[in-house]
């Protein structure tokens, strides 16, 4: 009926294992914490190309799915790609201003990767410098797709990673819809300035840069031109058309205003070389006519 003094020893000594295991297990064995804060709805409507915006908004949906299985590698692999589409989306809205600073790379906006399109994004003031805090992982997001490259590069995936990464995103796409909010709300002063006094050229140029920020390339479009009939010796009103024909997408159209810069300054190199860019353009799309 009574356990040997022995006996009892051994049983107390397993006890004591049994009880540090379970301990042991619920400390290091536990599921790892959920990232809350993106199940609301995202509007990515600053995003100017339809394309880009398409792809963005399908990673997030996608991203929303993996989270929740607590999928850290390919969380990481989508907050680079929603972070390298957003900004290289915002350089192509601001290529003029690209082409003139050329940053940190001479490469076109489609052959940058995350790093440099990040550090040319901060230094044009289009996102704050908040987003050179991006960790060294989600800066080789890429890479993270070759496991050897991984391992050679100590890439962290893990749930705190993805915490921090996503915190950085939040605050990209904040500043953006914050910026497209403020641009909004000074739409009507300047509208209520251009009324009161049509030849207002400052009220015409900030209307027209609003309703190109705002991605209303069509109303830039008749801001711009209005601003041509009244001022016709100022090319500045014309590379800004021609930045909005090129937004929109009617390349043939901003060709034309290139050389019409050209005719009024033909020294002019910037005016060259967007029409080099252009015509380069026009190529590859009657390439891709052809091909298909």
């Amino acid at each position: 009926m009574f356990f040997s003094k022995p006996c009892l020893g051994i049983y107390i000594i397993l006890l004591l294992f049994g009880i540090g295991a379970i301990f042991y297990f619920i400390k290091y064995t536990k599921s790892p914490k959920k990232i809350k804060g993106h199940s609301k709805k995202y509007e990515f409507d600053f995003v100017a190309d339809n394309g880009i915006r398409g792809i963005i908004q399908r990673d997030y949906n996608e991203l929303q799915k993996v989270l929740e299985i607590n999928a850290w590698k390919s969380s990481l692999i989508l907050i680079g790609s929603l972070i390298e589409s957003i900004l290289s989306d915002q350089l192509i809205q601001n290529i003029r201003r690209y082409k003139e600073y050329k940053g940190s790379s001479k490469k076109s906006i489609d052959k940058l990767d995350l790093a440099n399109i990040i550090d040319d994004a901060v230094a044009l003031d289009i996102i704050t410098p908040t987003a050179q805090q991006l960790s060294h992982t989600i800066r080789e997001y890429r890479n993270l797709v070759h496991p050897g490259y991984e391992l050679r590069n100590n890439l962290e995936c893990n749930n705190e990673e993805v915490e921090m990464n996503l915190k950085i995103f939040d605050k990209i796409y904040q500043h953006l819809r914050k910026h497209r909010q403020l641009l909004t709300k000074k739409l009507p002063n300047y509208i209520k300035a251009v009324e009161k006094n049509k030849k207002n050229f400052d009220a015409l140029k900030k209307l027209g840069l609003i309703y190109h920020a705002l991605i209303k390339y069509d109303l830039a479009i008749k801001i711009y031109k209005r601003i041509t009939k009244l001022y016709p010796r100022d090319t500045t009103h014309l590379f800004l058309l021609a930045d909005t024909y090129e937004a929109s997408g009617q390349l043939e159209n901003a060709l034309d205003t290139y050389n019409s810069i050209s005719d009024a300054e033909p020294y002019n190199k910037v005016a060259e070389n967007s029409k080099l860019r252009i015509e380069k353009k026009l190529e590859q799309m009657e390439k891709k006519i052809f091909r298909e």
